[in-house]
């Protein structure tokens, strides 16, 4: 079952993190390579399906790490998935925030922002499975 719930977890934030680095990948290309208008639909569609899967691994990220946390970290590294829970909820606010607005730079603000802390949560993630 552990196994089950561990794979689960690492999916879901290689999907998460996946479309994050994939966006920000292309987005600068379709930019340049695509009319205003048709660059707005494409990001507007490619958006909608970023909220799709995080529809989907974010409360599974958030799932599967408490079950995670509860069987295999030591109480003396509860500090570091305190840490990772601090993260989680500050990505979620930064997409919360990236749909609301409607400024193209401080979208762009946000998605760096949801990255980084994607990355962090990563890195804490990585931390924690070699204690």
């Amino acid at each position: 079952m552990w196994t089950t719930i561990r794979f689960l977890h690492v999916l879901s934030a290689i999907a998460w993190v996946g479309v994050q680095l994939t966006l920000f990948a292309l987005f600068p290309v379709l930019r340049a390579q695509l009319e205003p208008d048709r660059f707005r639909s494409v990001a507007r569609a490619a958006g909608m399906r970023l909220g799709l899967v995080a529809a989907v691994t974010l409360p599974l990220l958030l799932a599967t790490g408490l079950a995670l946390a509860s069987h295999e970290v030591p109480s003396s590294e509860r500090g570091w998935v305190d840490a990772k829970l601090l993260l989680w909820a500050l990505v979620l606010g930064a997409f919360a925030g990236h749909a609301l607005t409607a400024s193209r730079q401080r979208r762009l603000w946000l998605s760096a922002l949801m990255l980084a802390l994607s990355l962090c949560a990563v890195l804490v993630g990585t931390y924690l499975t070699e204690r």
